[in-house]
Parts: C-alpha cells; structure tokens; sequence
C-alpha cells in the first residue's frame, strides 16, 4: 500500500500503515450484501461498510457499533460518496 505524489503519480516504495488495518472485526459472519447502494459484510467482531456510489447514503444499524475514533452508532449511519467505515461491535 503506497500513496502518491503531489502530481498524482504512483509512489512506490513506501509503506502507509494506518490505524484501521488493525481493528480487530474478527472473522467473516456472512458475504457482502447491499444496502441500498452501499454495500456491507458483518464480521464475528464488527461491521465493514463502503458506499462506491456518487452521493451519501443512510444504513440502518441493528445493534451498537462504535468507530475507530470511540464514535458510537446505535440506529443509522450515512457515509458520504465514494467512503467506507469499519465499525466494531460496542
């Protein structure tokens, strides 16, 4: 994983680690399903989400979740275009 340069070009040889590859969501509990046109997939220890459409979308929650900066959602949560969000079980 690398980023890129102020022109937009790839660069290689760098590594960015960030906080949220080492939330700890658990193992897969069933595949990915749409919701609406996000997209989510229920893990043993949390819930990952990502909207790949042009414009935000609500998701309904069924339980309370907490994000990686201690956030919590009990009810919805509206991700803006083109994120995602890892949610983990609170």
């Amino acid at each position: 994983m690398s980023g890129f340069t102020k022109s937009g070009a790839q660069d290689y040889g760098r590594i960015l680690l960030y906080p949220e590859y080492s939330l700890d969501v658990g193992k897969p509990d069933a595949p990915a399903k749409r919701a609406g046109d996000a997209w989510q997939r229920e893990y043993s220890g949390g819930l990952a989400l990502v909207n790949p459409s042009n414009h935000s979308v609500a998701i309904p929650l069924h339980g309370s979740y907490v994000d990686e900066n201690g956030k919590r959602y009990a009810k919805s949560i509206t991700l803006a275009k083109a994120t995602g969000e890892i949610l983990l079980r609170g």
